[in-house]
């Protein structure tokens, strides 16, 4: 018993003081940036009044169509500019903030000058505003002090083309200048704009790209050129502004193959078959790689050059090929490499690259997902497991865990009360012989006194030790029961 409350109190007084210790601590904050998307957005273009009916249809086929050409960046790397920028805004931002928090403060307190508030009362609110004013000038004055280092921001951020939220036009209204008020309240992080005028049997283009931060245009064309010239101006602009959406320099890569069915991958990554042209690529060393099965792969390495295009038709000899059977139980499910299709089985696949993955799936079965790594040998055998009849067994096994969780948290309630109500019984035991030991001075009262306080401190360890257990036992219930609840959804799910 004794060897049990020693153990006890130990763990208590290490919980105390590790509390303690951590209360204590000064948490320093960490300042970071949370940048999901980079926001461009395309204008219609200006110039109406100096276009004839015919030709007016330009100011918005022109930006859609350069919108369309840009669409498929998907990331936007930050320059060092833009992240200072950032950082620069949201250090001027919070400290405007914690400003107008103090100043209103300030109102708030000088406003209980003029209160009709009784004198104790409107004392006690001043000092707590007070005292919130101090705080504030503390935080502002800690604020002032960091730097731009002193804050995280992301490298890149996904790249999204927002649109008007009223209608369905995909572009936004014209406009002549740039405005970055504009900017800021539809969260546009590049802005295209710019006009378009009639000279003649010509046409004067002129696009301009302006981020939210910084004064100078990152972009600008301004050419004339006659009408059938347009689209190849249009495309022009596109390679100038792809520059700068994607925050780096690229490279384009088109492969065709003359057998239909050619796999193509980009080093490692399988980007489609037959056909693939391969756009944002990094400039530099890439490999190509393309397989059929009955033909010798084909993988060459290829030195892309930035701003450039490359063109690279592949024939695959006939002969031997290393190939992959890949057969299933049920037969008839649908096999992929990575996002690609290759079929169903049975079949003949070429041998993965090392680090690709192969899913093999069917419906109404769970899905079987391995590593091209890890298959041995040419054959790979998947047995599906019913998907219906796994999720049974799991909303049983999740049941079951739930309800055990359930007994043993429901019996651990009863050691609380138990070693309260001894714990009490022993307390009165040990008052009322201090009590008879005040009076008459028996030793036996003053033995019997230190032996309820022994008894007494043994089972108040005791009701804090069962008052754990039961919160380590309730905490452990909750995540049953939400596994429980989850198993149960997933069960209902066709």
């Amino acid at each position: 018993m004794a060897g049990f409350r020693g153990l006890v109190f130990v763990l208590f007084l290490a919980s105390f003081l590790t509390g303690g210790l951590r209360a204590g601590e000064k948490k320093e904050k960490v300042h970071s940036i949370k940048k999901e998307f980079w926001n461009v957005g395309f204008c219609s273009l200006e110039g109406e009044d100096g276009l004839d009916s015919p030709s007016r249809y330009l100011l918005h086929a022109l930006p859609v169509m350069l919108r369309n050409e840009l669409s498929d960046i998907s990331i936007h790397q930050f320059s060092r500019e833009e992240r200072e920028a950032c950082r620069q805004d949201y250090l001027e931002e919070g400290l405007l903030k914690l400003q107008k928090e103090k100043s209103g403060l300030v109102k708030k307190r000088d406003a209980l000058l003029f209160s009709e508030d009784s004198q104790s009362k409107g004392r006690k609110e001043y000092d707590k505003i007070t005292k919130q004013i101090k705080a504030k000038q503390k935080e502002a004055e800690e604020w002032q002090g960091l730097i731009s280092a002193d804050i995280l921001f992301p490298g890149e951020a996904e790249v999204r083309f927002p649109q008007p939220k009223k209608g369905d036009n995909v572009l936004w209204p014209s406009r002549l200048h740039y405005d970055n008020s504009f900017m800021k309240k539809q969260k546009l992080d590049l802005l295209v704009y710019g006009h378009l005028e009639k000279q003649k049997k010509d046409f004067v283009l002129t696009l301009n790209a302006r981020a939210s931060h910084g004064e100078k245009p990152l972009f600008s064309l301004n050419e004339r050129v006659g009408e059938t010239d347009l689209e190849e101006l249009v495309l022009k602009a596109a390679g100038e502004l792809r520059t700068v959406i994607l925050g780096r320099s690229w490279t384009e890569l088109a492969v065709k193959t003359r057998l239909q069915e050619g796999r193509i991958s980009i080093d490692g990554m399988p980007m489609g078959v037959g056909y693939v042209r391969a756009r944002n690529l990094r400039p530099g060393f890439v490999t190509l790689t393309v397989k059929k099965e009955g033909y010798q792969e084909s993988r060459q390495q290829l030195y892309l050059s930035a701003f450039s295009f490359r063109e690279v038709l592949v024939d695959l000899p006939v002969g031997d090929s290393q190939t992959l059977f890949v057969a299933s139980v049920p037969p008839g499910a649908d096999v992929y490499e990575g996002a690609l299709w290759m079929g169903q089985t049975p079949l003949n696949i070429p041998r993965p690259d090392d680090g690709s993955w192969i899913r093999v799936s069917k419906e109404e079965f769970m899905p079987f997902i391995v590593s091209s790594s890890k298959i041995k040998g040419n054959a790979l055998t998947v047995k599906l497991s019913s998907d219906i009849f796994d999720r049974g067994l799991h909303l049983k096994k999740t049941k079951r865990k739930f309800y055990r969780s359930l007994g043993w948290f429901t019996v651990s309630l009863a050691f609380p009360v138990i070693l309260s109500g001894i714990y009490q019984n022993f307390r009165d035991s040990y008052n009322a012989n201090v009590a008879l030991y005040d009076n008459t001075g028996s030793r036996k009262a003053y033995d019997d006194a230190l032996q309820a306080r022994k008894l007494g401190n043994a089972c108040f360890y005791g009701y804090w030790g069962s008052v754990a257990l039961s919160s380590g036992l309730f905490i452990n219930l909750m995540f049953r029961l939400g596994s429980y609840i989850k198993a149960a959804n997933e069960s209902t799910q066709g």
